[in-house]
């Protein structure tokens, strides 16, 4: 019985890491407190969060794509959501799960998760 468990367990485990995957997730800011930036006054700044599965510590997306590419893309699909016309990347924050959740172990290295974040500010001309 506790063998059922504890595979129960791990497949919600599972279940639930797929569904947090394939989304993105942003915050903006419009307060700007009179100060402007050296490209003029933006109308937002956006903080763009992609979360996936990828396969080999990264490599290869699976289900949803935190690359640097697939983030940008995110980042700029959100971007024009607002009426942006330009933007301005500031940062990028990109982490890989490979080694993290369950240690060293197999499945962290074939199957991982990835989180990247993308911060910018955003021009309506």
């Amino acid at each position: 019985m506790k063998s059922f468990r504890s595979v129960t367990i791990s497949i919600s485990a599972v279940l639930l890491l797929l569904a947090s995957t394939m989304c993105t997730t942003v915050d903006r800011g419009w307060s700007r407190n009179g100060m402007s930036t050296p490209e003029g006054r933006p109308s937002s700044f956006q903080a763009t969060t992609t979360f996936a599965i990828h396969l080999a510590c990264g490599y290869i997306p699976l289900w949803g794509d935190a690359s640097m590419e697939g983030s940008l893309k995110g980042f700029t699909e959100k971007a024009r959501e607002t009426s942006a016309a330009k933007y301005d990347i500031t940062n990028v924050e990109a982490e890989n799960y490979c080694m993290g959740i369950l240690g060293l172990t197999i499945l962290p290295i074939i199957i991982t998760p990835m989180k990247t974040t993308v911060y910018g500010h955003t021009y309506a001309r």
